[in-house]
């Protein structure tokens, strides 16, 4: 049956397809978002150089010069353009004027100065509304960079509508967000698993795995280039990048030392250490303006290196000595990750014009499934190790014919009474109970209706004292009660007993009878459980040979009168 249904699945997802093949081709009506064209205006730029000579340049490019000095950039439009047509270009970390004809119609500036607020304004998309343009008009834009490695770099110039230069820029970098909230999404789902596996294991691996791919996936969303459309801030994904980064190394530290236990683990809570401490010094010296988060950097990345060549180390020594074993996919999805680190790194100090950010989302991505896969194992593993363990420990606590638990439990938790203050013990009580007439029963009518008869008296018990004492099968016909409360409330559980064992009587036709005896701690002359539990017994016997003699006396009485 389930080979026919998926035959025809197959069958219907073909069919789906060539029906929207169909559509494609032959539905020649075009309502898609996009139908306006950009321009990118690529040529026709000019620049002056330091000794006034004019200058030619095709963007996106970069202007050689002084570091730190304004430049100036100029194209003079050879054809009218439309008001409310619009001017896109993306800065990083430059500081932008836009004039026609020397009068301002944009700027983007570095906010007021408050503490935290770095040197730059930021990087951003400037999108600028331009006024209707005669032929022959000439528009400037002037540039100041606050940073050498972003010193005159211009990015590509794209002219059209506004919704088409949005459009535009969604579609380049959609994938980029894509991915990104993909890795928060699932760094999401690693806490939630790490949070229930450290209630039930008490295990942090993948609580340091979850916050170290959350970290990653913040820094992937505030680099993909389009998070000032969603959050309107752009300061705010300036130090969403810093403070993430900056973050990374602590959880990324800490799950390598938890994850491996390497004979060098103190090194990785060290290198979390400094990380903590490289943070708050980063904060510091940019509230007090010293250096800027920016600047910074390369301490981070310093840090980021370290902890890259330390885990490469660490993974040497497992394979020199043959111990990687489960950790193999742990260590696969690492070199994965340090492999396009380092490429990101790379990138972020040679080229602004390449979202470098995007090799280490693919990279993430993978590393971080291939991690996980790893760590779910070893996890699945060890709670099926511990299962095991957990059905061992309650089969050796626990009397396999009642489900109560069994003689070495009691022993076992009269010696934890006997450790009690002695303010709490004097509560103690235990009734040692026994099943009449056990023996007549296998002998007349097998053991099999023996067995039976424990397990009726064991329910008995249980429903009786399952919410005030602790229930033991201590012997083959006999139990043990440990209770603790006030004297006449734990003698009316006995009562209770009773009139469970006749109601059971009369309801399922069973024998059940028992003979049993309570003793409390306190009344012991040396104030002791164990005292109790011999006095418990001397009574148990005490009621069982009282109820033989009653039983002898009657018969006794019965063959007088006939």
């Amino acid at each position: 049956m389930k080979k026919v249904i998926l035959l025809l699945f197959s069958v219907a997802i073909v069919l789906c397809v060539f029906i929207c093949g169909i559509s494609i081709q032959f539905d020649l009506r075009d309502l898609s978002f996009n139908q306006e064209n950009i321009t990118y205006l690529s040529k026709g730029w000019q620049y002056q150089t330091q000794d006034d000579q004019v200058r030619e340049i095709i963007l996106p490019s970069k202007i050689p010069g002084d570091a730190g000095k304004p430049f100036q950039l100029y194209r003079t439009f050879q054809e009218p353009v439309a008001a409310g047509t619009c001017l896109a270009f993306r800065s990083s970390h430059q500081e932008v004027l836009v004039t026609i004809d020397d009068k301002a119609i944009y700027s983007f500036e570095k906010p007021i100065e408050i503490l935290t607020f770095p040197k730059s304004p930021g990087s951003a998309w400037n999108i600028i509304t331009l006024p209707k343009i005669r032929a022959g008009q000439v528009i400037k834009i002037s540039i100041h960079s606050f940073y050498d490695n972003y010193q005159e770099k211009i990015g590509e110039m794209m002219l059209g509508s506004k919704s088409a230069i949005l459009f535009q820029i969604g579609f380049d970098y959609f994938p980029a967000v894509f991915m990104s909230i993909l890795v928060i999404i699932f760094a999401v789902m690693l806490i939630l698993y790490g949070v229930y596996l450290f209630k039930i294991r008490h295990t942090t691996n993948f609580l340091y795995l979850g916050l170290f791919a959350f970290l990653l996936g913040v820094w992937f969303f505030a680099e993909s280039r389009f998070i000032q459309f969603f959050l309107g801030k752009i300061l705010l994904t300036y130090q969403m990048v810093f403070l993430s980064i900056a973050l990374m190394p602590i959880p990324g530290n800490l799950f390598i030392s938890n994850a491996l236990k390497p004979k060098n683990q103190h090194t990785y809570d060290q290198l979390a250490m400094v990380s903590i401490v490289n943070f708050f010094l980063m904060i510091i010296a940019q509230a007090l303006g010293l250096v800027d988060f920016y600047e910074w950097m390369p301490l981070s990345h310093i840090i980021i290196v370290l902890t890259m060549i330390l885990y490469l180390h660490t993974m040497a020594e497992h394979i020199r000595t043959g111990s990687v074993g489960k950790n193999r996919l742990l260590f696969l999805g690492f070199v994965v990750f340090l492999f396009f680190a380092l490429l990101n790194i790379i990138y972020f100090y040679i080229s602004d014009q390449f979202d470098s950010a995007l090799l280490l989302r693919c990279g993430t991505l993978i590393a971080l499934i291939i991690v996980a896969k790893g760590e779910v194992d070893k996890n699945l593993e060890l709670i099926k190790i511990g299962m095991e363990a957990a059905a061992y420990k309650k089969a050796a606590f626990t009397d396999a014919l009642t489900q109560l638990e069994n003689r070495y439990a009691f022993d076992m938790y009269l010696e934890e009474i006997s450790k009690e203050p002695h303010e709490d013990s004097m509560r103690n009580a235990i009734c040692i109970l026994d099943v009449d007439g056990l023996k007549f029963i296998n002998d007349s009518y097998g053991h099999w209706m023996g067995d039976q008869l424990i397990r009726n008296m064991s329910e008995c018990i249980e429903t009786v004292f399952h919410d005030s004492g602790r229930c033991f099968r201590i012997g083959g016909d006999e139990f043990a009660i440990i209770l603790k409360g006030e004297r006449e409330e734990l003698k009316s559980y006995l009562y209770q007993l009773r009139n469970e064992i006749i109601d059971r009587n009369i309801n399922k036709h069973s024998f059940l009878s028992a003979s049993w005896g309570l003793a409390f701690q306190s009344d012991t002359r040396g104030k002791s459980i164990y005292e109790a539990f011999q006095l418990a017994d001397a009574r148990m016997y005490q009621d069982k040979e009282r109820k033989r003699a009653n039983k002898m006396s009657t018969e006794s009485k019965e063959v007088v009168s006939d």
